[in-house]
């Protein structure tokens, strides 16, 4: 009787666990959730699925309009999966237009990784198994140009008539070296180009 009762009680717990982790994810993605640019100079396309049976990713996506038509995207990927990864793409969320975005006039993709890489070494580097493999890119959509900076994700892909090119090579992750320095590749735009950014969970 003793181990029927621990079994029921094992199997209400493991229920009530799954409905918190379902409440947890549907949070997570209303957190998250990007509302994507309006202009009659781009368009944007957005695909986010969480592998397998995950409820939580650790992807972080966001855009920011700049003014005058200028946009930075980005995107992160906190190592690893599950509440720990999910805990980081919210402090990924609070912490970069409010620090970063918002306190800067002209934002160049490299420098913005560089601040991040020294705002969350202390606190990535401390847990060995966790970093963030992060990239970003300004579009100038008047001027037709793109600058690109990757922290560690595949590279950028431009598909331009009928042709892909890989950009920017991946250079080091966000927390695993104190004091990188990123580059910056600028690209210059033809009408119809396409520009596709990924993370490779």
């Amino acid at each position: 009787l003793e181990f029927a009762e621990l079994k029921i009680n094992a199997r209400e717990n493991e229920k009530l666990l799954s409905q918190d982790l379902q409440i947890a994810s549907e949070f997570q993605k209303v957190f998250l959730m990007v509302p994507l640019p309006e202009s009659n100079l781009f368009s944007v396309d957005l695909t986010h699925r969480c592998a397998g049976n995950l409820f939580f990713g650790g992807d972080y996506y966001d855009i920011f309009n700049l003014g005058n038509e200028e946009y930075l995207f980005m995107l992160g990927d906190v190592a690893g999966h599950g509440l720990k990864a999910s805990f980081f793409t919210a402090i990924l969320k609070a912490i970069i237009f409010s620090e970063y975005v918002k306190n800067n006039n002209s934002v160049s993709p490299a420098l913005f990784l560089e601040w991040l890489n020294r705002r969350l070494y202390h606190v990535l580097s401390g847990t060995p198994d966790l970093f963030i493999a992060f990239s970003s890119f300004l579009l100038k959509a008047r001027e037709k140009k793109a600058v690109f900076a990757n922290a560690g994700q595949p590279p950028f892909m431009i598909v331009s008539e009928g042709r892909v090119e890989k950009i920017s090579v991946p250079e080091i992750a966000i927390g695993v070296e104190e004091d990188t320095v990123y580059s910056e590749t600028e690209y210059d735009l033809k009408s119809g180009d396409i520009v596709v950014m990924c993370t490779d969970g």
